[in-house]
């Protein structure tokens, strides 16, 4: 199925950029040495080839191994979990002898008035859990319902490391826009972006997958975070009540993410491009959270609109014509 689907293979031309600009090739922290790689970064036509491919990913993983995969939540996700439900007489058996993890949720009760719009639960129960007909005991999911949150990450922890790994799908957090959620014009550097966050006139980005925060070392596993303003302001459109919107959130953490064999970073449309640009050409580092994808092998799965400022950086460079 993958080699039906067209792509272009911008690896070669990213390596070259990444060692022109000196990304080191391992990443220390507090003494200890991370290997630093250079993920495969396949650009697709449109998001449905994306999820296509993803989805052979997924299946290739499920059929190699007994292991564990996890699954991530959010908008980009969602093509890929229909393909799966309307597969499910293959995927049904081969997820139900094995536990599925979530990459993280929402700490809030039930009787919030936002939990059946954003809870990450409910959302792999309906896109996941019932299509392929598992059950709790298929899964590995933070409680963001405790009474104890940190708890809860403990417990959470504690289930992950039972488990091994062969696969983790993951996304990465939207690029900074404006105030009225407006794609930022192309010219603007960081600096000027960030001066104009300073200013109310737009929402900082949010570099991360999962919900990791900046600053958290690589070897941090689940932990409960306080939610930045750009995630609040990216998922709290059209939920029953905005002023309610949780605060907090459960989380994998790095050292969870690398225990797995392989990454697979999915992105799509034109929102998340300067953080894709950001992971590629940028050593990696605590203060971009998502970079920390690159201390194990990875493949990063963009449409044209995600691959923009990429395949543009490369042109200026020379790389691609």
């Amino acid at each position: 199925m993958r080699n039906q689907i067209e792509c272009t293979d911008i690896t070669p031309q990213v390596s070259t950029l990444r060692d022109k600009l000196q990304i080191p090739l391992e990443y220390v922290f507090c003494g200890k040495k991370y290997p630093v790689y250079t993920p495969q970064v396949l650009v697709f036509q449109t998001p449905d080839d994306v999820s296509t491919f993803a989805t052979s990913i997924i299946e290739a993983h499920l059929v190699d191994s007994s292991d564990s995969v996890t699954f991530p939540t959010g908008n980009t996700w969602k093509p890929m979990y229909r393909d799966m439900a309307k597969r499910s007489d293959v995927f049904t058996p081969l997820l139900q002898k094995r536990k599925s993890a979530c990459l993280d949720e929402y700490v809030m009760k039930k009787s919030n008035p936002n939990y059946k719009a954003v809870s990450y639960v409910v959302y792999t129960d309906d896109l996941i859990g019932r299509p392929q007909n598992l059950g709790p005991e298929n899964w590995i999911r933070p409680d963001g319902t405790d009474d104890n949150p940190w708890v809860a990450a403990d417990r959470f922890e504690y289930e992950l490391r039972q488990q091994g790994f062969s696969l983790y799908n993951l996304g990465i957090g939207p690029d900074a826009k404006t105030a009225k959620d407006e794609v930022l014009p192309p010219e603007l550097t960081d600096s000027e972006i960030e001066e104009m966050v300073k200013k109310g006139n737009a929402i900082e980005a949010s570099r991360h997958i999962g919900f990791i925060k900046l600053g958290t070392p690589p070897y941090c596993g689940a932990t409960v975070i306080d939610l930045d303003r750009g995630t609040i302001f990216a998922n709290n459109k059209k939920v029953p009540s905005p002023d309610n919107f949780p605060t907090q959130a459960i989380t994998q953490g790095p050292g969870d993410i690398l225990r797995a064999d392989l990454r697979v970073i999915a992105a799509t449309d034109r929102y998340k491009q300067r953080n894709i640009e950001s992971v590629l050409f940028q050593s990696p580092d605590i203060v971009n959270p998502a970079s920390m994808a690159t201390l194990g092998k990875t493949v990063i799965l963009l449409d044209a609109g995600a691959a923009g400022r990429t395949i543009n950086r490369l042109k200026q460079e020379g790389l691609l014509s």
